[in-house]
């Protein structure tokens, strides 16, 4: 059968797939709106576990730990919203953006080593993107440059999550993002 963490990826696969769905499906509310919402649930649960657990909430490496939740933060606000203005399956596309500035941004951040023949993938990919830009009509220039400013804002969560996975309990770097994102919405970001 499959391993636990192959089901988790499965789940949680399966689960993030559902909120996309969900958030196409209510165009009428802000995607900030969605956004306030989403962070109190996160926000409630991580507490609940990380006082079950009694993990101290504040971590170690508050800049790793504020990097992670704001770039989290700004990378959901622009797909929520690209979400809601393109083709469900476009905005899927443009987030899979998000695996190449993880690993180019991570040759800066955690010193990872890319093989040539990866930039030649990367190259491909971004071509694929524009292509798909090109085809479809209802995709504009600037719903590209959302799309592509999601993907790397995911990238840079990504990284700084790798930057503390050693240092950081994982239900604190899970806090930090219901915890940076929670004001977005007061302040109509």
């Amino acid at each position: 059968g499959l391993s636990q963490g192959v089901r988790y990826m499965l789940f949680a696969s399966f689960t993030f797939t559902i909120m996309k769905v969900c958030v196409k499906l209510v165009p009428h509310i802000p995607a900030i709106e969605i956004i306030l919402f989403r962070s109190i649930i996160s926000l409630a649960i991580s507490i609940f576990f990380l006082s079950k657990q009694r993990v101290n909430i504040w971590g170690n490496n508050k800049v790793y730990l504020i990097g992670r939740g704001v770039s989290g933060a700004i990378a959901l606000v622009i797909y929520f919203s690209l979400l809601q203005q393109i083709p469900l399956a476009t905005a899927s596309t443009l987030q899979y953006l998000a695996p190449i500035f993880t690993a180019v941004l991570g040759i800066f951040i955690v010193g990872e080593k890319v093989k040539n023949i990866q930039w030649v993938f990367f190259a491909l990919s971004f071509a694929g993107i524009l292509v798909i830009q090109g085809f479809d009509p209802r995709i504009s220039l600037w719903h590209l440059v959302m799309g592509v400013s999601a993907s790397l804002f995911m990238g840079l969560a990504y990284n700084f999550i790798r930057k503390l996975n050693t240092s950081e309990h994982p239900l604190v770097i899970i806090f930090y993002f219901p915890l940076i994102i929670f004001p977005f919405p007061r302040y109509g970001l």
